[in-house]
């Protein structure tokens, strides 16, 4: 199964993110960074395993658009 999520490199979407990847999901992740301590986040979940990332904003639809075709 495949999985978005929005948000993923914040403290909710990286633990589930993390979960995802653990569970053996399809893990695909859209980041902005504007929190704080989002791209330490990104570094930690690089070391739980594989996943696809962007980064974008999701209110940028043509960026958008192009995730959900790859």
């Amino acid at each position: 199964m495949k999985i978005l999520i929005t948000g993923g490199c914040g403290f909710l979407g990286s633990n589930l993110a993390q979960h995802g990847i653990k569970s053996g999901y399809e893990v695909v992740i859209v980041d902005n960074f504007y929190r704080l301590g989002s791209k330490r986040n990104l570094d930690w979940l690089k070391t739980q395993g594989k996943f696809n990332f962007y980064e974008t904003d999701i209110a940028n639809y043509e960026e958008i658009k192009k995730v959900f075709h790859r």
